[in-house]
């Protein structure tokens, strides 16, 4: 039997979304992927093809962002490699993480200090989506790039149980 209270829910997201943007407003191209990627990776019922499903609409959403964006090849190749492979493929984190060397001008990616867990990670990377979204509603499309690599970035950075993230 459907739970009415999760329809009244999903009513009231779907009715604030549409007053989020105003009537008129501009929105990037990348923003739909953005919105998929948050709903695969952040369900409370999130399988293993639902995070997959959502690496690779991150990993579209940036592939679009980046189509407006003067990069060098080397970015467009890395990240379609990387489109092309599964979550759990070796290579992906190598090729993710040289694609954030070629957008921050040749800083290696570092995990940020501040996560430590699984959660933190999570959190990290919600907000960082959050942050690349926003980034793009208001035109400034590099930096939400930069935003939505590093959670995807992070994404792929491998973690074990009971201990920190590998720095």
């Amino acid at each position: 039997m459907p739970n009415p209270d999760r329809h009244r829910i999903a009513a009231a997201l779907a009715a604030l979304a549409l007053v989020a943007v105003p009537t008129g407003a501009k929105t990037h191209p990348a923003v739909s992927q953005v919105d998929r990627a948050t709903a695969q990776l952040f369900a409370p019922d999130a399988s293993p093809a639902r995070i997959q499903a959502g690496l690779q609409s991150l990993l579209a959403a940036i592939t679009e962002t980046a189509s407006g964006l003067s990069l060098p090849g080397e970015f467009t190749d890395k990240l379609a490699q990387a489109r092309r492979g599964q979550a759990a493929d070796a290579k992906i984190p190598s090729l993710l993480q040289e694609c954030y060397r070629l957008v921050h001008r040749g800083t290696p990616y570092h995990l940020p200090d501040s996560i430590h867990d699984m959660p933190g990670a999570m959190d990290y990377m919600r907000s960082r989506i959050a942050a690349g979204r926003e980034l793009l509603l208001k035109g400034q499309a590099e930096e939400g790039l930069r935003a939505l690599l590093d959670a995807a970035v992070l994404m792929v950075t491998p973690f074990h149980a009971g201990e920190p993230p590998a720095r």
